[in-house]
């Protein structure tokens, strides 16, 4: 490994991708940087989606290199949009692997504005300049083209990529049984309840993850809610209000455990130990990578709800393609995000309540049909293919090399 020549502020050490600018090219790949001063070696978090929108070119399609634009130009336009003051051109952003969005699809606004945190952008502008290598907890399973395009065009530039996949404990990655589950005894009762009265995996999981919540829109999650009490054919579910910003009214959680369908933890949980239960049938998430690599770990298939960061990046990646493993919600999309989608399954995105109810209604209903049996399939495929990986497969090689780097 070579010695970098300078270390990068504090700031920058630890980097959330509270940030997103539009790109031509995108990877949803999240990433630690390695960086060698004086023989120690410093791990440093990075999105490389956001480091290529930094380093590459402007005749790369990279935006932060776009002639003309300081990094403070560029940080006002974003911190801008996503106050609702809508700077997005309508630019088609084609990402590797033929999947084409709009620019004001590139960053969710759901749970409000993010340019609070352009002095840790602005810092992370600086560590790309002096890293050696990017360790990648992603992978070629669940990211086949942009993973090694990544990968390439770093190498290009002096850098290597590390895609050493998801990496959790043994015990994480055992399938799902009956005799597992959380701590919690409230919680652990209902699912038992809910597999003897519906069977295995038959149990919804909610959860904006431990920071995010939609909170531009709780009128629709009021509209899911009402949505979920009142399906033909009952879909029991778990809402967990576990993260910084989740909260529901008080008689709205009461009418939820009234009705009997569903249960509400408003506190943090397990949320591995809920995954693997063998209960959770689906798990409708804001997308961010903990909770999407925790869910395909178990094979359970996604529903998104991208409320900021690069969460609506993930979302149009994964529901995409020759072999989605999930479903992305439409109508509750919010401020600059409110427009037209490139995806053909997209509807007329208006973001009223009405639209909303009759997308939740739809999309519940195919988790029950041959739509969900594909996205289970899909999903489990992940899974298996993450476990072989990670015994004999690419990321025993990435692991080794980058050992030896």
């Amino acid at each position: 490994m070579t010695t970098a020549s300078r270390i990068v502020p504090l700031t920058a050490r630890i980097i959330p991708a509270s940030i997103n600018v539009s790109a031509d090219v995108d990877s949803m790949l999240i990433v630690v940087v390695v960086v060698k001063i004086n023989d120690v070696e410093h791990l440093e978090c990075r999105r490389s989606a956001q480091e290529y929108r930094r380093s590459a070119p402007a005749a790369l399609r990279g935006t932060f290199s776009e002639p003309g634009r300081t990094v403070e130009q560029v940080l006002d336009d974003v911190a801008c949009a996503a106050n609702g003051s809508d700077k997005f051109d309508g630019r088609v952003l084609e990402l590797p692997g033929g999947v084409k969005i709009y620019d004001h699809e590139h960053t969710a606004q759901g749970a409000g504005s993010s340019g609070q945190f352009n002095f840790v952008w602005e810092a992370a502008q600086e560590l790309a300049e002096v890293v050696d290598g990017f360790i990648s907890p992603s992978s070629i399973p669940l990211e086949p083209v942009t993973a090694p395009f990544c990968r390439e065009y770093y190498k290009n530039h002096g850098q290597e990529v590390f895609l050493v996949g998801p990496q959790m404990h043994d015990d994480e990655w055992e399938a799902p049984s009956a005799g597992s589950g959380p701590s919690d005894e409230r919680l652990k009762t209902y699912l038992n309840d809910a597999r003897k009265t519906h069977g295995p995996k038959s149990v919804l999981y909610i959860s904006f993850g431990s920071w995010y919540f939609p909170l531009m829109t709780p009128h629709l999650v009021e509209a899911m809610i009402d949505v979920l009490l009142s399906l033909d054919v009952t879909i029991p579910f778990v809402f967990v209000l576990g993260g910084a910003m989740a909260s529901l009214p008080k008689e709205t959680i009461d009418r939820i455990h009234a009705s009997g369908r569903g249960i509400v933890c408003a506190h943090w949980v397990d949320q591995k130990a809920i995954l693997k239960s063998g209960t959770i049938g689906w798990f409708l998430t804001h997308g961010g990578y903990n909770s999407l690599t925790e869910g395909l770990s178990q094979a359970t298939p996604l529903i998104f709800w991208p409320v900021g960061a690069e969460q609506a990046l993930n979302a149009a990646m994964l529901s995409t393609g020759p072999r989605p493993i999930g479903i992305e919600l439409f109508q509750i999309r919010a401020g600059a995000q409110l427009g037209p989608s490139l995806r053909p399954e997209a509807p007329k995105i208006t973001g009223a309540v009405e639209d909303a109810k009759t997308e939740f209604q739809q999309t519940f209903n195919d988790l029950k049909g041959p739509r969900g049996e594909i996205l289970t399939q899909n999903a489990t495929r992940i899974a298996e293919l993450w476990r072989e990986e990670r015994i004999r497969g690419d990321t025993v090689h990435e692991i080794v090399r980058l050992t030896r780097f």
